[in-house]
């Protein structure tokens, strides 16, 4: 579940090895491939392995400080941008 909103993850979240997250974004390249634009999330899923292989914070850190940029809060972002979108509406 999303923390923030309480939202189902649904394919996701019932995803976990590796082999499951190549064949899941070889998926999304396929539906990709005929126009389906939903097939992008499929297709970034392989890169978002358990063993962290997809979290470049992690691997390699960021460039924040060196380009004067503040560490932003993920939830926190998203909750400003859902409070928006309800008052623009």
């Amino acid at each position: 579940m999303c923390l923030l909103l309480n939202w189902p993850l649904q394919s996701a979240a019932l995803i976990r090895s590796p082999l499951q997250l190549i064949a899941h974004g070889a998926e999304g390249q396929l539906e990709l491939s005929k126009g389906n634009r939903v097939g992008f999330v499929k297709a970034m899923s392989r890169v978002f392995f358990d063993d962290g292989n997809g979290d470049f914070e992690k691997r390699r850190g960021l460039a924040n400080d060196v380009l004067g940029l503040p560490r932003e809060d993920l939830d926190e972002a998203t909750r400003r941008v859902v409070e928006r979108s309800a008052l623009a509406h």
